[in-house]
């Protein structure tokens, strides 16, 4: 009679325990995960070779312990929280049956990492809790992702959780809060659900941000965590709540956020680029050859994108419009092939099967011509030729047409300082009759994509001079009034002067010359009845041609300023104190990198 009143007894659980998976009570886990609580059995026991053939073996080999294991009808117990269907059981089976290998289920695999949950209920308070709870997991930028109903977001091909919030739902009695599916084999169940009991005997009591919380706990059960002994801890068991209703818990701890950052890592995307022939690449550009063809696949892994479409487009960023040819193979590879010199940006558009979000990244592709070869002297003289040559490194499809030209920085046109005598294609004999600062470019008239070349010669005309005393006409009134006028005068007061700038030997330029002219002013504020001196330099280039005259009269101030709109002890006087000259550059005989 015993025997069948506890069998009776057992059979009424099953049945009770049928319309829930798994159940939040009073029991405390040792650890925050279950993996590492039997990481070493499922360490033994999870090998390539096996097939799990029993719901048993598959439970303990994904970490679960099934000593107190209960056969109910349609499903499993494990201890007093844990429920798995059976039916589901056999789907990780079969699938586990194809990879020979069986992953812990403690664990959501990234197929399964972002997860929308529909909410039943429309009530706006119940809502907004759960946005915010969903809220604080974004928050842990991990690979794990909540959408929801109540967010307006699109469920797209995530796993679907129905949330439930009910009075006295059916199956829950008042002592019990959420029941939550729990994972296996890195899955979420087809029909995985949360339930949180608005009868719970503590809802009342709990404020706003215990329920929030709640939900927290909830989630964590859903991706896999199971109860902790940590009293900080987002995941101890709610059985705390009878001795702390209001404050049992207070969200994430810090050892909660290491936990699962660490264990649901949001790696960083990795792009893998394949060239054929091989290419060098660097920071994301490549140099190729002209007229090859190079055919380049490429794959995007990221945990946040699974299954990705791909979609390539380009456009030409330096050249001409048809400087390169682009074929869209596969939906992740093509060929590209430049026909003259120029750049293009490719850009590679992968598109995850779940969300639809497009995540995009770009190789830049250059080609251009060898450089050419330019053959210059090593040392000019005013006065003599010199050999140029230039010519191409490689054959190219048409005979290259070498064209050269010399320029002047300072003096304007080249005129008959320069002589140009043309020996052949691609050599050139020039003499510089005059000072200056050239430079002789050489290219390719019929390749406008082949860089020139540059050569530059400098040498200018520098003799040595010297300055006379400056003199004005109204003499050196170089010091302030000692009264300041009655009435302000409004008038600037400007004693002009000059001196003498004396270039050897004279009386004239032996050739064109070019300089600055640097002059350091002096000039003295009269501020209430306090001087202040400053210092400053003006710059003036001069340039002058051959014969010209060489003693150069140099105009100078002395400038005396009273302060017309504010006249309050303001004056001012400015004169020049020091004088000198500078050639621009220093001569230079080279080739220009």
């Amino acid at each position: 009679m015993k025997k069948q009143i506890m069998a009776f007894n057992i059979m009424i659980v099953c049945i009770t325990l049928s319309f829930f998976y798994t159940a939040c009570t009073s029991s405390i886990e040792d650890n925050f995960f279950y993996k590492e609580k039997n990481v070493d059995r499922v360490a033994t026991r999870c090998f390539d070779s096996i097939i799990y053939q029993t719901d048993k073996e598959l439970l303990a080999a994904n970490g679960y312990d099934t000593i107190t294991i209960a056969d109910c009808d349609s499903f499993y117990i494990i201890g007093t929280d844990l429920m798995f269907r059976k039916q589901f059981l056999q789907e990780c089976r079969e699938a586990s049956s194809k990879e020979t290998r069986l992953k812990y289920g403690g664990v959501l695999n990234p197929e399964n990492s972002r997860i929308f949950i529909n909410m039943t209920s429309t009530d706006y308070n119940l809502g907004e809790m759960v946005k915010k709870a969903i809220g604080e997991w974004n928050k842990l930028n991990t690979r794990l992702n909540f959408a929801t109903n109540v967010n307006n977001e699109n469920n797209h091909n995530r796993p679907t959780v129905k949330l439930e919030m009910l009075e006295y739902p059916s199956g829950l009695t008042t002592n019990q809060l959420m029941t939550v599916t729990s994972p296996i084999n890195g899955k979420i169940d087809s029909k995985a659900q949360i339930r949180i009991n608005l009868s719970y005997k503590y809802w009342a009591e709990m404020p706003q941000a215990q329920k929030e919380f709640a939900i927290m706990h909830a989630l964590g059960h859903l991706v896999g965590l199971e109860h902790s002994n940590d009293v900080n801890s987002i995941m101890q068991p709610e059985s705390n709540l009878s001795i702390n209703p209001s404050g049992a818990w207070s969200g994430f701890s810090y050892t909660d956020e290491a936990s699962i950052k660490s264990t649901y890592e949001l790696l960083p995307a990795k792009i893998v680029v394949n060239y054929e022939p091989s290419v060098i690449e660097k920071d994301g550009k490549a140099t190729l050859k002209l007229d090859t063809e190079y055919n380049i696949s490429s794959t995007y892994t990221y945990d946040w994108c699974i299954n990705p479409t791909y979609r390539i487009e380009y456009r030409i960023i330096n050249g001409s419009q048809n400087c390169c040819r682009v074929n869209l193979k596969t939906n992740n590879s093509f060929s590209i092939k430049f026909v003259s010199s120029g750049s293009c940006k490719v850009i590679i558009i992968a598109t995850d099967e779940k969300d639809k979000k497009e995540y995009s990244y770009s190789r830049v592709y250059s080609a251009s011509y060898n450089q050419l070869i330019f053959t210059t002297p090593d040392n000019i003289e005013l006065g003599q030729y010199y050999d140029f040559k230039v010519s191409y490194p490689s054959t190219l499809p048409t005979e290259p047409i070498y064209s050269f030209s010399v320029k002047e920085r300072y003096f304007g046109e080249v005129g008959n300082s320069v002589s140009m005598e043309q020996v052949s294609n691609g050599h050139m004999r020039i003499k510089f009759n005059d000072y200056g600062a050239y430079t002789i470019s050489a290219g390719v008239s019929n390749y406008l994509g082949i860089a020139k070349k540059t050569f530059a010669f400098t040498k200018l005309y520098q003799p040595t001079f010297t300055f006379t005393d400056s003199s004005y006409e109204a003499g050196e009134q170089y010091i302030l009034p000692t009264v300041k006028p009655k009435v302000p005068t409004g008038e600037n007061w400007v004693y002009p002067g000059s001196y003498m700038l004396n270039f050897s030997p004279g009386p004239q330029f032996e050739g064109r010359i070019v300089f600055d002219l640097i002059t350091t002013y002096q000039q003295h504020f009269y501020k209430l009845r306090r001087i202040d001196r400053s210092f400053f330099d003006k710059q003036k280039r001069y340039i002058y041609q051959k014969g010209d005259n060489a003693q150069i009269k140099i105009p100078d101030h002395v400038m005396y300023n009273p302060d017309s709109l504010n006249y309050t002890d303001h004056y001012s006087i400015m004169w020049s104190i020091a004088k000198t000259i500078n050639y621009p550059e220093e001569d230079k005989c080279m080739l220009i990198p």
